[in-house]
């Protein structure tokens, strides 16, 4: 499994669902050997996350730019309740946000660590 970040906003929904980091790494380790939602295209998957307590199916939904093995990141999230899917210009605008995360290069993606507008998810398993 490659760095797992989470993006500010991201952080501040899942904190608020009581979605911990050991559920958003098991996540990206089902990514790994392809269990995902629906793949979005540029990197984009959906992922789904089991509330608390509960199973997956009605659980929350999330969007992470994903490169397998290299980089994960979440960027965005919300309840099966809330709608069903995101709309195309919002999928068009997150597909070049996720561009930008894949090609920071280490120190830039360390300036964003440090500028607090990512963090990464360490090993909590």
């Amino acid at each position: 499994m490659g760095r797992v970040f989470v993006i500010k906003a991201f952080g501040r929904w899942a904190k608020g669902q009581d979605i911990d980091d050991t559920q958003l790494l098991k996540a990206i380790l089902d990514a790994e050997i392809g269990l995902i939602a629906a793949d979005l295209g540029d990197g984009l998957v959906k992922l789904r996350l089991a509330r608390p307590g509960h199973g997956k199916s009605g659980g929350f939904r999330t969007i992470v730019a994903f490169k397998k093995g290299t980089r994960a990141i979440y960027l965005e999230g919300w309840g099966k309740n809330e709608f069903e899917n995101i709309n195309e210009p919002y999928l068009r605008q997150l597909k070049k946000l996720a561009n930008i995360y894949f090609h920071l290069d280490e120190a830039s993606l360390q300036a964003a660590i440090d500028g607090r507008a990512i963090r990464e998810i360490t090993e909590v398993m």
